[in-house]
């Protein structure tokens, strides 16, 4: 396969253009992912996520399955001048939690080249896109149709920019086992750089956009903590792992408190089911003892710091920090 474009991704939306809605149910009806995995083959309708085990991440199968291209043309014939200015595009994107957010145009080609299947993976092959290839966080694979011309009008009603978005839909795969809890990711000099961070920077929380709805940690934040460190943990004695891990989460879950605190306003656009499946949200509750998202937000929003403390009320914390003080005091 050709190596992939990249680019970031700034988020585009879909122009209201007339018969978008109808081009858009079109595609979400005849478009489909397959994925071919060790365990099988999965079917895939639009904005569907499929887990599958990490070692699967690089090497599955994966095409998009067209099954009637006639009815996509006929839903793109009147909203064009012609059929012969529109782009289809599949590109792959970054999960949410990505520090990179970056996109990768797996093919480019005309509508009317647009064929009934569109191999992206061959099934055990190492694919070429860095998106695709990484084996610890979601992705999306994304089919968009692109008007590729500059036309001289003034309708609004019809795309007439090069690059207007007609419709797109969307795919998720992420790898199974691996966002059952928080864990630090290395973070070096190059990477503090990237995100705006001085080089003496130990850790940084970074939020998704979806914190308070997403279903798993991976999705919902990075937590970086410098690689020197993290490899400093491995080798420490027990005593001073465990006070380390105990700051670990202390920061962590302090940063979480004031984040979700600031969101907690928004949370009235957010489905209740998503809100009360959140991994965040979850993990809140139970280490609060309230019972919805509601009371977790009248918590936090009294005191952060105050609920941070509540949430970090845990004897084996405690006992860490204390048995690392111990042994320094001993020695």
């Amino acid at each position: 396969m050709k190596s992939p474009e990249l680019m970031r991704n700034e988020g585009v939306a879909v122009r209201p253009f007339t018969g978008s809605t109808e081009l858009q149910e079109s595609l979400e009806e005849t478009v489909k992912l397959e994925v071919e995995t060790g365990q099988g083959k999965f079917v895939l309708t639009s904005s569907d996520t499929l887990a599958i085990p990490p070692s699967e991440m690089r090497v599955a199968g994966i095409a998009l399955k067209v099954s009637d291209f006639d009815k996509i043309l006929k839903r793109v014939n009147p909203m064009v001048m012609s059929l012969e200015d529109v782009d289809v595009y599949v590109v792959a994107v970054d999960g949410p939690t990505s520090p990179l957010r970056s996109i990768e145009v797996l093919q480019k080609t005309a509508l009317l080249s647009f064929g009934s299947v569109i191999p992206i993976n061959s099934r055990g092959s190492q694919s070429d896109s860095r998106v695709l290839s990484n084996v610890h966080g979601r992705y999306s694979i994304e089919l968009a149709l692109v008007h590729n011309k500059e036309l001289a009008t003034t309708s609004a009603l019809k795309p007439r920019k090069k690059g207007a978005l007609l419709a797109k839909i969307e795919f998720s795969l992420k790898p199974t086992g691996v966002n059952d809890q928080p864990k630090p990711k290395p973070m070096d000099k190059e990477l503090k750089e990237s995100m705006g961070l001085p080089s003496s920077s130990w850790f940084y929380l970074k939020t998704s956009p979806s914190l308070l709805e997403a279903p798993s940690f991976d999705e919902a934040f990075d937590f970086f903590v410098d690689r020197d460190l993290l490899d400093a943990l491995k080798v420490a004695k027990p005593s001073a792992q465990g006070a380390l891990e105990g700051l670990l989460v202390a920061t962590l879950v302090q940063g979480l408190c004031f984040e979700v605190a600031a969101l907690g306003s928004e949370a009235d656009s957010i489905d209740a089911a998503e809100l009360e499946d959140s991994a965040v949200v979850k993990m809140m509750k139970k280490r609060l003892g309230v019972k919805n998202f509601a009371e977790l937000f009248a918590e936090l929003s009294e005191s952060p710091s105050r609920a941070a403390a509540k949430m970090l009320a845990v004897n084996s914390l405690l006992k860490s920090l204390m048995g690392s003080l111990e042994e320094v005091s001993d020695e």
